[in-house]
């Protein structure tokens, strides 16, 4: 994942405060999933430069279903491995893979069933 992410981060979801789809962020307004866009406060940079203050889109899962992807909640703390979109807004790599939410532990647990536990160092190594 690493690879194809352009910033890795410990962020803190704010709100909810838009809904689109994907073609509107690339000029084309009628084209592409419905998205939602999250405002993500950036805790801390463990890879690349995204700044202090992101946008972060996840596909909008109250207009199109899929256990690929879960929506986030205001508040929550998460390792998101990112794909710059444009400017500061950004798309998670892999779906759900890409999210490492806090658990009770020292780890991160992905939301993809794929990748076990991970401590902040161990994902820190890999995404360098």
């Amino acid at each position: 994942m690493a690879q194809a992410a352009d910033a890795v981060i410990i962020g803190r979801v704010q709100a909810k405060v838009s809904t689109t789809n994907e073609g509107a962020l690339s000029g084309d307004a009628h084209a592409g999933l419905p998205i939602s866009v999250y405002s993500v406060a950036v805790e801390k940079a463990l890879m690349g430069d995204p700044g202090k203050q992101i946008a972060v889109t996840r596909i909008d899962t109250g207009q199109a279903t899929t256990d690929a992807v879960t929506p986030f909640k205001a508040g929550q703390s998460a390792i998101l491995f990112l794909r710059r979109v444009q400017g500061n807004t950004y798309s998670v790599v892999g779906l759900d893979q890409g999210i490492f939410d806090a658990s009770t532990t020292d780890a991160w647990r992905s939301r993809g069933s794929a990748i076990g536990e991970q401590t902040t160092d161990a994902i820190t190594a890999a995404a360098k």
